[in-house]
Order: structure tokens, then C-alpha cells, then sequence
């Protein structure tokens, strides 16, 4: 089991889905505090690497899903759009340097002109995609490749929390009820409300406005355009 939960499943897909339950979370505590006394133990392992696995599950999910909307109001995935000729935001003269280096090194693929690119722009975007494929399965090394890796993991954390972002917001939403409900018990019982009741309450206010404010498709997109251009410069080391 532990050989899925790897570095960036729990950076990129656990952590995101973490993320979100973190005011419910806050908010256990508060109603029922002796469940954070959990002695640990093979069962509490093996459910903990259950629930990991699960979440790292939803997490992608979430993700993917959202992604293809993404990509389809951003005029497509990154990597590809900067491979067109067409793209103005990419240095021409880089485009076309990694389209001789990707020439040379799948030559069974043919790297369409910018006439063959107007003519057939769907063809055109699947000859880029098999190219962006290829330089992602000759670039998985972490070790090898830390930036391709650094900036790929980033954009997973992100995407991913963009995916999740109505479930964290009805997370956030009910923790801040049941925040304030435990907080109204209290008073009324014994006139008293407990620091640890206020600040619960506030971090689950702070995550509601995170969600709703901080987790938008533009911070997705710088993420995904730093991956995309990390990884097409690998077309200068890959040999």
C-alpha cells in the first residue's frame, strides 16, 4: 500500500484534500476532543494509509475533472499552446529551437509548419500533445529533473485544490455553523465561551475566505504555464 503514497501524491493529492477538512477537523475537536486521543497502533496505521489512499483518490479526481474545463478556457493545455506557432506569449525563436530538438528526437513524429498548423490545427495539437507526452515520460526522474518535478507538484497542489473548492467551501460553511452552534450551547448553559471556541471558529472563517477569494483559475494557470515551460526546456538536456 505505501508504495502509492509517494512524495507528490502526498503533496499534489492528499494534502489538497486534507486541506478541506481541516475546519471539520478543528471544529471535532472542539465537540468531541478525546477523539484526538488515538493510541497508535497497526490498526490506526493501516487506517490512516487507508484514508490517505482515499483521499489522494478523491483529491485527483477532483482535479482531473476540473482540468479539461481549465484547458478548454485557457485555448487549451500550456504545453500545447505553447508549442504553436500561433502562440504570441512564448519567444518564437525558443518555439522553434524545440521544435528541431523535438524533431530529432522522435523522428517517426512529423513537427507540422505553422501552414500545415492553420490547415490542420487539430492534427497539429495532437502532434504536440504526443510530443509533450514523450518529454514527460523521459523527464519522470525527480532527482534528475527538480524543477520539472518542483514546478509539476505545485501545479498538481493547485489544480487540485481548484477541483475540491465547492467541497472545501461546504466544509468551511458547516464547520462555521457548527462552530457557532457549540459556541450558543455553551453560553446558554454556563454564560461562558471558551478561547478555543473563538479561534476554532475564526480559522474556519479564514478557510471560507480562502476558498472563495484565494483558490481561482488564475493561480492555476501561472502554475501550469511555470510546469509547461519547465518542462519544454528540458528539450535542451534530453538527449
Amino acid at each position: 500500500m505505501l508504495k502509492y503514497i509517494d512524495d507528490y501524491t502526498v503533496k499534489a493529492r492528499v494534502a489538497p484534500f486534507f486541506l478541506a477538512l481541516l475546519p471539520a477537523l478543528f471544529v471535532l475537536y472542539l465537540w468531541a476532543p478525546k477523539a484526538y486521543e488515538i493510541k497508535i497502533g497497526i490498526g490506526t496505521a493501516i487506517l490512516s494509509i487507508t484514508i490517505s489512499l482515499i483521499s489522494a483518490q478523491v483529491g485527483r479526481n477532483s482535479g482531473k475533472r476540473k482540468e479539461v474545463e481549465l484547458w478548454k478556457s485557457w485555448g487549451g493545455a500550456p504545453t500545447t499552446r505553447l508549442l504553436r506557432h500561433s502562440n504570441i506569449e512564448f519567444n518564437s525563436l525558443q518555439r522553434t529551437r524545440n521544435h528541431k530538438k523535438l524533431q530529432l528526437m522522435i523522428p517517426d513524429i512529423k513537427i507540422p509548419t505553422f501552414e500545415e498548423e492553420q490547415n490542420n490545427p487539430k492534427l497539429a495539437d495532437e502532434t504536440y500533445e504526443a510530443c509533450v507526452k514523450y518529454l514527460i515520460s523521459k523527464t519522470r526522474d525527480a532527482d534528475k529533473y527538480p524543477l520539472i518535478y518542483k514546478e509539476n507538484v505545485n501545479y498538481g497542489f493547485l489544480r487540485n485544490l481548484w477541483g475540491l473548492k465547492n467541497f472545501g467551501i461546504s466544509i468551511s460553511i458547516l464547520s462555521i455553523i457548527l462552530s457557532c452552534l457549540y459556541i450558543g450551547i455553551n453560553w446558554f448553559k454556563a454564560l461562558y465561551i471558551s478561547p478555543e471556541s473563538i479561534i476554532v471558529l475564526l480559522l474556519c472563517v479564514v478557510a471560507l475566505l480562502s476558498w472563495i477569494f484565494w483558490i481561482k483559475p488564475d493561480k492555476v494557470r501561472i502554475a501550469a504555464e511555470a510546469y509547461a515551460e519547465r518542462l519544454l526546456e528540458c528539450c535542451e538536456t534530453i538527449e
